[in-house]
């Protein structure tokens, strides 16, 4: 939901929609930043907490090839 919102917000100002896997990631790790103590984080469990979050986001957007494609199509939210 939060994805979607930040992209309408980047079409009221003129800018490109971007994929929801990459906003949400970036408000994933926004999240973090403000609620984990990063001054003692190493790189490596940055590096680590970026690769988890990206393993998991990906996963419910993995169509499987026999799936089939039933998603309610909406219009835009006036």
């Amino acid at each position: 939901m939060d994805a979607e919102i930040e992209n309408r917000a980047r079409a009221g100002h003129g800018k490109t929609r971007e994929p929801v896997e990459a906003l949400v990631m970036r408000l994933a790790m926004q999240e973090v930043i403000e609620h984990v103590p990063t001054t003692r984080l190493t790189i490596e469990d940055a590096r680590s907490a970026v690769r988890v979050a990206m393993l998991r986001i990906r996963m419910p957007f993995q169509v499987r090839s026999d799936a089939v494609d039933d998603r309610v199509h909406r219009g835009p939210v006036r």
